[in-house]
């Protein structure tokens, strides 16, 4: 093929017209498409023989320490007590919480805890449900192994409960503990949306619970925004922006600290005081999440504020999530509580979130509406034009060795 025919080819098949007619849109929309990030979702089940402790958090809501009411002669009558608490004693419900509040090592001795070390931590949060009170919840975690899984792991992972040592208050007649499972670089929090299915535990029972851990990897993408960071977590953005938005609020005068969340100093960070007895009860208004809460005090309506944060906070990349399916038995001769758990299957299930469309992919979609339109394989024009360039290059070489 001469070089006249060929240049004449090539400028009857690049006329621009009928190229914008043709190709620009199929390819402005593969461009879209890839831009979009669309994903696909993969389900992998994995061996292991191992995984990362969960987290286990324990609140023992509604129950107070009998030990330090029978120590205090003042609180002699239980009853009185169990119906009116802080208000028929005459102090706030913070100093009475404070006072009588159940401590880890009442509710669960070493003893009980099984043969592991665990790194203990405690926060006490505040409640409106169908009463207003304060209760604390106890976070154990375990960084410095991992766990084992499969049919050996069920005989050593135990917890017991001493219900004997807990006064039940509101009338119940048996205290109670709520249970969770959960990420461990993820707090709880008893705020709407943010908690997860709790295991409530009574006494003269056991329960063992067979956990199934599912592993989640998603793509950061601007559809659904995630965060890579494996520190990061959203329980705690979503707390620091509800509490950010709340204390600048005008209506928040001082602050319980108690009740904030334990990771910054927000005495330095608001310069605001801490609330006295007479104010107490304004701050935890910001707490009520009830519809039928009554908000006329405050400008903020906290439902709202929880909305406007989820906006701003992100999702894990990077989590693990946990099914629980509990067993019951009913012990009446045990005189406590035991919760047993353990993974019963190696096979643990990985979702993971990739790209449906690579770079690659793209290209050679657009070289092959390229072909159909030109009637020429995208690699035969990059041919076409690198027999050009050398031609060219060839003549002017030697146009200057001449």
């Amino acid at each position: 093929m001469g070089e006249e025919a060929m240049m004449y080819r090539l400028s009857q098949k690049l006329d621009k017209e009928e190229v914008s007619r043709r190709l620009l849109p199929g390819v402005w929309s593969l461009i879209e498409q890839y831009l979009s990030f669309p994903t696909s979702t993969l389900y992998m089940v994995e061996d292991k023989e191992k995984i990362p402790w969960p987290a286990i958090t324990i609140c023992p809501k509604n129950s107070l320490s009998l030990k330090m009411l029978q120590k205090e002669s003042d609180y002699k009558n239980l009853d009185k007590l169990r119906q009116r608490r802080a208000n028929e004693l005459n102090e706030t419900e913070e100093q009475f919480f404070e006072t009588f509040r159940l401590k880890f090592p009442e509710l669960i001795p070493s003893s009980t805890l099984g043969p592991f070390e665990w790194q203990v931590t405690q926060r006490t949060f505040f409640i409106h449900e169908r009463r207003t009170y304060f209760y604390e919840c106890y976070i154990l975690l375990r960084r410095k192994d991992q766990m084992p899984i499969g049919a050996t792991s069920c005989s050593n992972h135990f917890i017991g409960f001493q219900f004997g040592n807990m006064f039940p208050i509101w009338n119940l007649e048996e205290p109670e503990v709520e249970i969770y499972f959960h990420d461990p670089e993820e707090q709880y929090s008893p705020f709407p949306g943010l908690t997860w299915m709790p295991i409530i535990l009574h006494n003269d029972s056991r329960v063992e619970l067979l956990l199934t851990p599912q592993l989640m990897e998603f793509r950061d993408k601007p559809s659904a925004r995630c965060d890579m960071d494996p520190r990061y977590s959203y329980v705690k953005c979503m707390e620091e922006c509800f509490f950010d938005k709340i204390l600048r609020d005008p209506d928040a005068e001082c602050i319980m600290k108690r009740l904030l969340p334990p990771w910054r100093n927000w005495t330095a960070e608001t310069n605001k005081p801490e609330c006295g007895r007479n104010k107490a009860w304004k701050f935890q208004q910001f707490f009520n999440f009830l519809p039928a809460g009554n908000f006329r005090t405050i400008r903020k309506f906290p439902p709202t504020v929880l909305r406007q944060c989820k906006i701003g906070c992100t999702k894990r990349c990077k989590t693990v999530d946990y099914s629980v399916v509990p067993k019951p038995t009913l012990c009446k001769a045990m005189r406590q509580g035991e919760l047993g758990f353990s993974v019963p299957s190696n096979k643990v299930g990985r979702f993971l979130e990739q790209p449906a469309m690579s770079l690659l992919t793209l290209l050679s979609d657009i070289g092959g509406i390229l072909g159909l339109c030109l009637g020429v394989s995208i690699l035969s024009l990059f041919d076409g034009f690198e027999w050009m360039f050398l031609t060219v290059y060839k003549r002017v070489i030697q146009k200057v060795q001449s």
